[in-house]
């Protein structure tokens, strides 16, 4: 369903994030490794600030800093400066250079660039294939995996049976996802791994580069792996790591819905069986009844309720298809920004339920009037939405990114039978706070 708007003609208050965004947090899951924005400096600023209020951990972002003079002549030297800069204070192994809105404007080539400085570069330079003013920060994600996978230096000697490329995830899902597959695996790749670069111990000093992330080792592997899993079933191949390695390096690749709820974590947990000819831990198994269990638990409280879902389309995709299976109506499904086959990619993902409207490219203005006239139990995703649901008076479930205006965001855990586990206590518990705020005589005992 697509609305009309002649009320205004812009974009008011976007449900999503820039894709140099994106990029910076994919890099922030490789071993010492830095990025730099091609662009104005508040580009960088932007980006650092927002990341430091969800992951509540300090980074740096390098800017290649343009001003007036370098917006009309172009920004080389800006570049060139500022990548000798990193080398020098940051000595990473690793710099990633991605164009912002600004050197996309002016038609400045980041690949050429980097291709002249990698001789003078201590670190090995890779230019992020990905046009600012298209998408938004998923599509900044993916691009950054694709092409440091595509542009990194190649090994001959395999270390990594399988290479796992995740969404943009919380940290906590990271660790879930890794303890998963090492339970069938004891030499695989997630690329990225963010989850103690942004999410990691208190530092007794400074370190310019935080530890951790994926070893660069694995990365220039990738092409020698048995096979590749990612959880983006309607990705353009354009910005695919799997894709690309399966088509460049024919690296079997599985692109399976996001294990998010009990299907997409079946489906995972089965391929891993599958592929390395081991059964399902125990431990997994029994995490899973106690899921169903607590579903039935909760059954009376979320059949029938509905709910907005918004954010990026991988996450509005999983929560949708784990509301499916506890009885909530997702009514509304809005995506921030374009995605490839966007309405096809939800409805793959019930089983149950039928949504009124399923839309992408969706501002919170245009969000507002999806909602009009329509009875909504809650609201679910980033802290973006917050104005709107206090403007309806509908609670908000936060989960996702950004979580700005509560702690705890990278530690929110949402994919497998655990992650379903606690978003569902998430969530039934915020329904039963409505309706003993809402009651007359309040309830002690529900």
């Amino acid at each position: 369903m697509r609305i009309n708007t002649p009320d205004y003609v812009s974009t008011t208050n976007p449900c999503k994030v820039c894709g140099p965004l994106g990029v910076s947090m994919a890099i922030k899951g490789i071993e010492n490794a830095m990025s730099i924005m091609h662009g104005s400096q508040g580009c960088a600023t932007y980006i650092r600030r927002y990341m430091i209020s969800h992951f509540k951990e300090p980074l740096d972002i390098a800017s290649s800093s343009f001003n007036e003079s370098t917006a009309i002549f172009g920004g080389k030297s800006n570049l060139e400066a500022a990548i000798g800069n990193v080398n020098i204070k940051y000595k990473p192994e690793l710099i990633a250079v991605a164009p912002t809105c600004l050197s996309d404007t002016i038609g400045d080539d980041v690949k050429s660039y980097c291709r002249e400085c990698a001789k003078e570069s201590s670190a090995e330079l890779i230019p992020i294939k990905m046009p600012s003013y298209t998408g938004a920060h998923l599509d900044g994600f993916y691009a950054a995996v694709k092409s440091v996978v595509e542009g990194k230096s190649k090994t001959d000697e395999g270390i990594q049976k399988v290479n796992l490329f995740p969404s943009m995830i919380s940290p906590a899902d990271l660790r879930y996802l890794r303890t998963m597959v090492n339970a069938f695996y004891s030499d695989s790749m997630i690329l990225p791994d963010y989850s103690s670069t942004l999410d990691g111990e208190i530092w007794g000093e400074y370190l310019p580069i935080a530890p951790g992330g994926t070893p660069l080792k694995k990365i220039s592997a990738a092409h020698l792996a048995e096979y590749s899993i990612s959880f983006s079933p309607f990705l353009r191949n354009e910005i695919s790591a799997g894709a690309y390695l399966e088509q460049s390096h024919q690296v079997r690749h599985y692109s399976l819905m996001p294990p998010v709820g009990v299907r997409g974590t079946d489906e995972f947990l089965d391929l891993l069986g599958e592929k390395s000819g081991k059964d399902i831990p125990e431990f997994y198994n029994r995490e899973r009844a106690r899921l169903i269990d607590a579903y039935a638990d909760c059954h009376k409280y979320t059949f029938g309720k509905k709910a907005v879902v918004y954010g990026d389309a991988d996450f509005v995709a999983a929560i949708c298809s784990f509301l499916d299976e506890v009885g909530i109506n997702p009514l509304i499904c809005a995506s921030g920004s374009p995605f490839n086959n966007f309405k096809e990619y939800i409805s793959n993902c019930l089983e149950n339920i039928e949504p009124e409207i399923i839309e992408d490219d969706v501002d919170f203005k245009s969000l507002e009037k999806l909602m009009e006239d329509r009875e909504i139990d809650f609201m679910i995703g980033n802290s973006k939405g917050y104005p709107l649901a206090r403007k309806k008076n509908i609670p908000l479930v936060r989960c996702g990114f950004p979580v700005h205006d509560r702690v705890g965001g990278p530690r929110f855990l949402h994919v497998g039978y655990g992650g379903a586990l606690n978003l569902l206590d998430n969530i039934v518990n915020t329904l039963l706070t409505r309706k003993q705020d809402e009651s007359t005589i309040g309830y002690s005992y529900l």
